[in-house]
């Protein structure tokens, strides 16, 4: 239990690894139950994106609850508190803080982890770097969150993802490819490596 904060760039592939996710959780655990929370698009229109990408979806359709109608985090807390959801994703963070301020995401950052703490779930939080994230070519690091002390606090993992290729970065911490490849890059693990 608790925030698995998910960082990548616009088109980087967060909505879909976030249907993904919960695709591979929801077919293994046959009890459990979903809710993803987006303001991006419609309840849904976003269901239905996902199920194109993934049609194994379709067969958790009973247990997973998307909607697109919230406005806020605490809208998001009051409404998962009664359902009784066992996963829980937010597409994305910027939608549902307050206003664009470090006390607004902070807020948003502290109540996800009370929510995932007291209910005892995993809260999957949807982010985007700042700018000075993606203006240089490197791989994205923990410190490019925005606001990102709050955001690295109060991840229990942390993950960035990045779709790059060699003419994109200039770094030597990974390997890179003349062509397009998916990184998904483990941060944090406050639980520990394996």
């Amino acid at each position: 239990s608790g925030l698995l904060l998910t960082m990548g760039e616009t088109g980087g592939g967060k909505s879909f690894w976030l249907a993904k996710l919960f695709k591979e959780f929801m077919l293994e655990h046959k009890k459990k139950t979903g809710g993803i929370y987006t303001l991006e698009m419609s309840g849904e229109e976003y269901a239905k994106r996902s199920v194109s990408m993934y049609p194994d979806l379709a067969k958790c359709k009973d247990r997973l609850y998307i909607s697109g109608h919230v406005r806020s985090i605490d809208e998001v807390v009051a409404e998962v508190s009664t359902k009784r959801l066992d996963i829980v994703g937010i597409d994305f963070v910027d939608w549902i803080a307050s206003e664009i301020s470090e006390a607004a995401y902070s807020y948003v950052y502290k109540r996800c982890v009370e929510l995932g703490r007291i209910l005892g779930i995993t809260v999957v939080l949807l982010a985007q770097p700042n700018r000075e994230g993606v203006k240089y070519k490197k791989f994205l690091t923990k410190f490019d969150a925005r606001w990102t002390g709050m955001a690295e606090n109060s991840a229990w993992q942390f993950i960035a993802l990045q779709i790059a290729n060699s003419l994109d970065i200039d770094d030597d911490k990974y390997p890179t490819f003349d062509e397009d490849h998916y990184y998904m890059i483990n941060l944090k693990q406050r639980g520990g490596w394996p």
